[in-house]
Order: structure tokens, then sequence, then C-alpha cells
């Protein structure tokens, strides 16, 4: 096997595996499935094992290669457009505040009382 080759033995991927476990946020596998490198079915079962803390998605891009540019573009832009989430509106809205807080509070509530003359 040349040296630029990926290993496909279980072990080869514990640090892939450590490094998507460790993560705090969604992750994306998008993969080329005429990739010459890394062979399509090492990457669809490193996300089927991997336990993540967020969720992890793996998309296959159909004619595509290892760098994800000798296929379709349209294949490759529809499946990254196809992992965003849609739009929601977003509206700032004030905080209410607890019944039980004063609707009003004022300097004169605030300031200490003053002492006593003797």
């Amino acid at each position: 096997m040349p040296s630029w080759r990926l290993p496909t033995s279980p072990t080869s991927c514990t640090a892939c595996h450590t490094a998507l476990r460790n993560l705090k946020v969604p992750v994306l596998v998008v993969h080329g499935d005429q990739d010459d490198f890394a062979p399509i079915e090492l990457a669809e079962k490193l996300v089927a094992e991997t336990r993540t803390r967020r969720p992890m998605r793996f998309e296959r891009v159909t004619g595509a290669n290892h760098f994800l540019n000798d296929g379709p573009a349209e294949d490759l832009l529809a499946t990254l457009e196809g992992c965003i989430p849609p739009r929601r509106d977003f509206r700032l809205r004030w905080p209410k505040w607890p019944a039980a807080w004063p609707k009003r509070m004022t300097l004169s509530r605030l300031k200490p009382a003053a002492p006593a003359s003797a």
C-alpha cells in the first residue's frame, strides 16, 4: 500500500473517534463517492460508530472525489444547502418582569434615610 493511503484497520481511526466525541457542536461529514484517497466506507463506518455529544450527519456527494471538486457542482451545493437549517424569524422581546417585583423603581426608594438631627 502506498504511504499516502489511509489504513483501514479498526484502530486507525482512534484519534478521529476521540476528537469527534469531544466536539460540542453538530458535525457534518461530507464525502465524495469517487474518493480514491479515503474510502467512503471508512467515513460511513466512522460516523456510524462514533457517539458524540451533538448530532453527527453523513452526506454522500455523487460523482465527487476526495476534494469534492470533481463532481457536478449542483450536487455538492444541494447537499450542503440541505444541511442548513431553515431560517426562523427572530424578534427581540423585552423580558417579562415577575409579578412580585415592583413596577417602577424610583431613586427616592433607593436613597438611604437621612440621619436624625440631635
